[in-house]
């Protein structure tokens, strides 16, 4: 589990320029993000007993740039960050600490509690 740092932000705003998807869903007082490089949006991927399953009926949304999505992200309750430079923004802008992989695909997952 990483848990989500809100107080730390990129200090170079901006620089990430990338379109991304953005999911935003709210169930009570919990708000769900899921940012998703659009390649690989609808695409099914396995290694050993993990599957990271990035299904439209979940991942598609709005397209943002990068530090928008990562901005909606550090006020969400759970987070999901789908792809390599979706994940080394992150890591870059100090919102996780860890991911993991599969087939080449890095994701992470967060919770604020």
């Amino acid at each position: 589990m990483v848990r989500l740092l809100p107080s730390l932000r990129s200090t170079n705003p901006g620089e990430a320029n990338m379109i991304v998807l953005l999911s935003v869903r709210r169930i009570e007082n919990v708000k769900i993000v899921g940012v998703v490089e659009p390649a690989l949006l609808g695409k099914v991927y396995r290694s050993g007993n993990k599957v990271l399953d990035v299904s439209e009926d979940f991942y598609s949304g709005e397209q943002v740039d990068l530090n928008v999505a990562l901005d909606e992200a550090r006020t969400a309750t759970v987070v999901t960050l789908i792809g390599n430079t979706v994940v080394e923004e992150a890591l870059k802008q100090g919102l996780i600490a860890a991911y993991d992989e599969v087939e080449g695909v890095k994701f992470a997952q967060m919770f604020n509690m």
